[in-house]
This record gives C-alpha cells, structure tokens and sequence, in this order.
C-alpha cells in the first residue's frame, strides 16, 4: 500500500515529465492569465515566436491584443523584445497600446531598447511610443540602450528626441550608466557627442569620470577627460576621481588621472589622500605610482595616520617596502615608533626585519629616531615572548640583543621543557640528577 508520502512523489515525477514534454520556448500561462480566451494566450505565444501567418490568423480571429500575461507582458512586448519587426507592425496596426508597461513599467519600447533592436524601437517611436517614459526605478528607454552598450539604438533614441540628461531614482544620468564596468565606449561617445552633461553628479554628487575610475575603465575616462571633464571633482565624500581609483587598485587608471593633471595628494573628508588609502587597502603598484608622481609620503589624516602607519597597521608588507625605500621614515622619524609598534601588534616579522635593517644602514635616521632603547626592548620582548629562535637569532646579528643572552635564555628553556617531560611518579635518584642539572637543591623527607 502507498503512502502519503509516496503518493506524492510518484504525482511529482509524472507531472516533471509531463513539463518536459511541452514545447520548448512556448510561452506558459495559466487558466487565469488566459482570461478565458484560448486565443489570447496563443497570440502571446505566436508574437514571442515571430509566427506572423498565425498572428494575422489569431487577430482575425478576435484575439485581444493587448491581453497580458502574469507580468504584464502583452503579445508587442515579445514581439519587441525579440526583435520581430513585421509581427511589431502587425499588432500596431490592430490597435496595440504602444505604452501599456508590465509590473515594473517596462514598456515594448524599454524591451527593445533593452535588447538593441534598433528597428523595433525606431518603429515603436514612429507609431507614438513614449522616448521618455520611466519605469518604477527611473530608468528611461536610452538609459537601458546605453547599459546595454547598442550604440546604434542610443543614436536612435537620440535622434528621435530622448532627453539625454534625466535622471534615474537616486541621480545618474545615461552618461553615468555608460560609464559603469560593462559600458562601451561607442555608447559613450553619442552621448557625448549629443550634449551629455559631462559632470552632472547622482545623489552623492558621484560623476561619470568617478564611476568610470572605480572600475578601471581606462578607455571611459580617457573619452570623459578629452571632453572636458572636472579632474578634480570630489563627491558627497570629498573623494576625487584618482582618489576612487586608488581605493580600487586601478593603476593604470590612477597613471591616466595623473598624467592629465590630477591633484596628487588631494583629501577626502577624513584627511585620506590617494597614497593613504591605497597603502592602507595593499595596492603595490597604485602605490608605486603615487610616489613616482611625488605623492607626500607624511602628509596625515585627520586622526595623525600616514600612508606607512595605515599600511603597517594592516599587513600590508609590500607596500611598507615601497614607502621604506621610498624615504618614508625619514620623512618623519618620530612615526618609527608606532609604525614598528603595529608590526609587532600583527606580529609580522618580516616587517620587522624592514624596518630594522632600514635603521641598521642609515645613521642619520637612527640618530633622529626618539625612544631607540624602547623599540629595542619591546622588539627583544616580542621575540622572547612568542619563543621566535629567527628574530632573536636576526636581532643577535644585528647588535640589538647579545650572544649571551640569547644563550643563557635558550638554556632557561631547554631547563623549563625538560622539567615539563618530568613524569608524575619517578624514582628518586632520577630527580635528584635532573634537580641537580638544573641547579637546583633536593629536598629529603625526614
């Protein structure tokens, strides 16, 4: 006997096989979506199709052509959508509403946008669609056509009169969507060409340079810079197009910017320049070129931090090489301290080891440096805490512990780990040898 459970899956398999065996590409709707009317949902389906025989044969059959699926998606959305011109003029011709949008507003017009069909939106605009609806975000039909990178169907809507400079919800404009990881260049140039507003901001005055610099995109901002815009504007955050560039690790970005004069050590709202927040995120190469070009290497935020404080505090020894070799402490001295400090915070030895050799070779800086005897201590301290035999055996060959200490300690623990193998229950002629090879006096029950 089956049971419930049973029952269930068998009913479950057989209608998995009953789904697989439909037509592929159909388009599936429900009895309610049918609006009790066959013919309605295979007007839909021969539109999505492209069938155009079986569109003219439905329409003369009296389907609705403006009868909608459970998305609002009527028989001129897919037939728009996918590129099928005649089937398009078919159904304009039989009375389909050029604008009805589906749940989220999305037009026949925004679909073929959407999709670059170039002939499809040229028709939609001659039969009266509206170039400049939006839908619930904002979005108009030349803000999908320029996401979607159709310089071809951008020139059209341009030339048919789309406003090239609204705004979606919470600002950018069609320039800005250009300009974002996936935009192309072409699309860029006929909005440029067009009269785009170069530097209009989104709500956090964000441009389309700032938008193109955070992704990298080299050829965008080289299109944007070459028409006119603003090097140097900063967003809501006081970050600049180099500065964003630099956040992101975008190197050849960043050598752009500066080549076309971008001010180098210009602060965001905290202080942060481009070379802080690049050593502090650990972008070798985007540091490297910020000092090539004379970034200031001690210039500090609001809250006292360097490029090398912000770089030691996370790890970041590539960058600390750089800044090192580059000048960074003896640019300012008195950061030696803390700089070693948060090295031996991440307990990171290789860092150590830069910086104290960088102290070893240069007189004048070790001289400058305040509180030599205190890094000292606390270097030999760390060492001897974490029981690291390489750092102590480094700081032995540089003089800034000694020969006999570092054996008289390897002593003390071979005696503490020898002591610690002592078993529970000995005899107790055994204790006394190894009491005695500790130094130490046995002790005699009476």
């Amino acid at each position: 006997m089956k049971t419930r459970n049973t029952q269930k899956r068998t009913f479950r398999r057989r209608r998995s096989r009953r789904t697989k065996r439909k037509r592929k590409g159909a388009v599936q709707t429900t009895k309610k979506q049918r609006g009790g009317d066959e013919g309605d949902i295979l007007l839909i389906d021969a539109s999505f199709r492209g069938d155009l025989v079986k569109v003219r044969e439905l329409i003369k059959a009296g389907a609705a052509v403006n009868q909608a699926n459970v998305n609002g998606h009527t028989p001129l959305v897919h037939a728009s959508s996918n590129g099928h011109l005649e089937v398009v003029r078919e159904l304009i011709a039989a009375g389909a509403d050029i604008n009805k949008g589906d749940y989220k507003d999305h037009t026949p017009l925004v679909f073929a946008s959407t999709k670059g069909q170039a002939k499809v939106v040229l028709e939609l605009i001659n039969a009266g669609a509206d170039i400049n609806q939006r839908d619930i975000r904002g979005w108009t039909p030349l803000m999908f056509a320029s996401e979607n990178g159709d310089a071809d169907t951008v020139r059209v809507l341009i030339l048919a009169g789309a406003d090239i400079n609204l705004t979606r919800e919470g600002g950018g404009t069609a320039l800005t969507i250009a300009s974002s990881r996936w935009g192309v260049v072409d699309v860029v140039r006929e909005l440029i060409a067009a009269g785009a507003a170069i530097d209009q901001g989104d709500n956090n005055d964000q441009t389309p340079l700032m938008v193109a610099s955070k992704w990298g995109r080299v050829d965008i901002v080289s299109e944007l810079i070459g028409a006119g815009a603003a090097i140097d504007q900063a967003n809501i955050d006081g970050k600049t197009a180099l500065y964003i560039a630099s956040d992101n690790g975008q190197v050849d970005t960043a050598r752009l910017l500066l080549e076309k004069g971008a001010s180098i050590d210009q602060a965001e709202n905290d202080g942060h320049t481009p070379l802080m927040i690049a050593s502090s995120k650990g972008h070798v190469d985007v540091v490297r070129a910020l000092i090539e070009a004379g970034a200031a290497l001690a210039k500090a935020a609001n809250l006292g931090y360097t490029p090398l404080m912000m770089a030691s505090l996370n790890g970041n020894d590539g960058v600390v090489r750089e800044l090192i070799n580059a000048g960074a402490l003896e640019t300012k001295p008195a950061d030696t301290h803390r700089v070693m400090r948060n090295a031996i915070r991440i307990q990171n030895v290789a860092m150590i080891k830069m910086i104290v050799k960088r102290l070893n070779e240069d007189d004048k800086l070790r001289k400058a440096v305040p509180d030599k005897n205190a890094i000292q201590n606390e270097l030999v301290s760390f060492a001897e805490y974490t029981n690291n035999d390489e750092l102590l055996d480094y700081l032995v060959s540089v003089g800034i512990t000694n020969k006999g200490m570092r054996k008289m300690r390897e002593k003390d623990r071979q005696k503490k780990t020898l002591a610690s193998s002592v078993p529970k229950k000995i005899p107790t002629e055994v204790v006394r040898e190894i009491t005695k090879y500790m130094g130490g006096k046995t002790r005699t029950k009476r």
